[in-house]
């Protein structure tokens, strides 16, 4: 099996915690932190904010596409936390009908659950 370094993390194996700016930081939102933080913007960056990839779980890499000549990284399945993360054997641009099928059905069902979960259900 060949790997791809991981696209979520760049290959370092941590990232920001997206509670942190999942949705990325305004520049408004960076000030306003850093005004009731001081500090905000030298943890920021030193890394204080980071957690473990949850895409690659920190293993800085991923299984690579098996079609000849591609070394995009395969599609990940976002299983919930306490699970193994599970992956297709193909890149998004290669996958099958079936498999593209399948993966529609599954974010639309993790879609739900999600909602369930904030309302309570």
């Amino acid at each position: 099996m060949q790997f791809a370094v991981c696209p979520e993390c760049r290959g370092n194996g941590s990232r920001v915690n997206p509670a942190i700016d999942g949705n990325g930081i305004t520049a408004d939102e960076f000030a306003e932190m850093t005004y009731d933080d001081p500090e905000f913007p030298e943890d920021y960056f030193s890394g204080v904010y980071d957690v473990r990839c949850q895409n690659c779980n920190g293993e800085r890499v991923v299984p690579e596409c098996k079609t000849d000549n591609c070394s995009n990284p395969v599609i990940r399945v976002p299983w919930d936390a306490e699970d193994e993360p599970q992956f297709f054997t193909n890149c998004e641009d290669h996958l099958s009908d079936k498999a593209a099928k399948e993966m529609k059905e599954y974010y639309r069902y993790a879609q739900e659950m999600a909602s369930e979960r904030s309302v309570g259900a």
